[in-house]
């Protein structure tokens, strides 16, 4: 029987499809078997150290020398764009991106030595992958028991990274789960905060912090299965946010929760005073809460504390890095970007019986004043800095005195004269007589500066 070209063409096609359906079902079992090809290649060092010369050869000036991401991505953290498993990662090695400027890789290299890259590139992973989350509803702080509670809220974290604010609730616990990488021996876990209500697994078995207080735990080499459940019930605001990340050798390694990362990828955003005085009431590093800093054009910069109503910390330089708190959300302290001069607890601050302070404003336009009540007397202060080397503080009495003279506590600083033309410094302290000053001026002289 002659066939048909109509018959032909089906026979081709149904051959065709054949081949299809039975290609595309075998490609899970390959991968599979790709993926504990090149698992098993990334624990032995020879293949790595092969991977390692091809790698810096071909890969590091675009994802650069330890990986951490130039033109091209980040090749160590848990966010992946294009997939994680090996086998994705050797495709995309193999058939490249010649839209973002990614050649194949697969004209130019052996399939060995495409593996080995990527095996490389597995030995060097750091933190999660196929990340979850559960939030769990919780009666009291005493409730730990997570076996018979739905949670109210789960998913998928697609960047692999630890997000405690994810829960709407007061009284929860969260819990993290899945793979973990750790690509050096002697890694530490660590969760920033006292006594916190942390219960770590590692591979399914309950792993007991190294110490009660400060609470760390340790990891394995390579890859684990980590499940981290915090238990947030009763915790302060700015707790609930854990700061949480691996250490080696006491030093930061990598993120593990958002609230690292920002320390960990280094964002900043400088604020610096240009043509006039600059006021920032943020969360400031070395100083207590509740400090509001002030820079001038000079590069001379000051705070003041609304509670102790005097200057805590002086500094030298560029004024703020707010990069950190505005990352966080106002929880993380914003960076001095100068050298400080002094910093609390010295402080230029009133002594008295009472000494409880009452502020009351201060202006944020222009040359801020601050105006506060303490020991029965109210004062406004203002600052000045005309030169690169001096901190004027300019004080006036609002009213009458409560006292005749007022004692100023002063501070011990390295490098810095203090003087006053309307009292005698002596000790660490400096007395205005109030009846004859109704205004006043404190001088702080750093030495050695131009």
């Amino acid at each position: 029987m002659t066939t048909t070209p109509h018959n032909s063409n089906r026979k081709v096609w149904l051959a065709t499809a054949t081949w299809l359906t039975l290609s595309l079902s075998a490609l899970p079992v390959a991968a599979s078997s790709l993926d504990k090809e090149i698992t098993k290649l990334s624990q032995q060092p020879s293949a790595i150290a092969a991977g390692k010369k091809q790698y810096d050869l071909r890969c590091a000036s675009c994802h650069d020398k330890d990986l951490s991401g130039a033109m091209g991505f980040n090749l160590k953290d848990g966010e992946w764009v294009h997939g994680s498993k090996p086998s994705e990662i050797y495709n995309n090695v193999s058939n490249g991106f010649l839209n973002a400027g990614m050649p194949p890789f697969g004209m130019m290299l052996k399939d060995q030595e495409i593996k080995e890259i990527v095996a490389y590139v597995m030995s060097k992973r750091e933190g999660w992958d196929n990340l979850t989350y559960k939030v769990f509803p919780m009666k009291n702080k005493q409730d730990r028991d997570l076996s018979n509670k739905r949670p109210t809220k789960s998913g998928q974290l697609t960047k692999n990274i630890a997000d405690f604010q994810i829960p709407e609730e007061t009284n929860y616990a969260i819990v993290f789960e899945g793979d973990f990488y750790v690509p050096f021996k002697g890694g530490i876990l660590k969760a920033n905060g006292k006594k916190m209500p942390i219960e770590i697994e590692i591979d399914g078995q309950p792993v007991k912090p190294n110490h009660d207080t400060w609470r760390t735990w340790k990891l394995k080499e390579g890859k684990q299965h980590l499940k981290f459940t915090y238990y947030a019930t009763g915790m302060k605001p700015w707790q609930r946010n854990l700061d949480s990340y691996v250490t080696l050798n006491n030093a930061p390694k990598f993120p593990v929760s958002t609230r690292s990362l920002s320390f960990f990828k280094g964002n900043k955003y400088k604020v610096l005073a240009k043509s006039e005085p600059l006021v920032q009431r943020k969360k400031l590093e070395h100083l207590p809460h509740f400090s509001i800093a002030v820079g001038f054009p000079t590069n001379i910069n000051y705070a003041f504390n609304t509670r102790t109503c005097s200057v805590v910390g002086m500094w030298k330089g560029d004024m703020l890095d707010i990069g950190p708190n505005i990352n966080q959300r106002g929880q993380d302290a914003s960076k001095i970007l100068g050298d400080i001069n002094f910093k609390y607890p010295q402080q230029v601050g009133l002594k008295g019986e009472d000494n409880k302070c009452e502020f009351i404003k201060y202006t944020r336009e222009g040359n801020p004043e601050f105006q506060y009540k303490l020991n029965g007397t109210t004062y406004a202060l203002t600052g000045s800095a005309n030169n690169g080397h001096s901190l004027n503080l300019h004080y006036k009495v609002l009213g009458q005195p409560a006292s005749n003279s007022a004692v100023f506590t002063l501070p011990k600083a390295k490098n810095v004269s203090i003087s006053s033309s309307q009292g005698q410094v002596t000790q660490q302290q400096l007395t205005i007589n109030l009846t004859n000053n109704a205004t006043f001026d404190i001088k702080l002289d750093v030495s050695g500066s131009k």
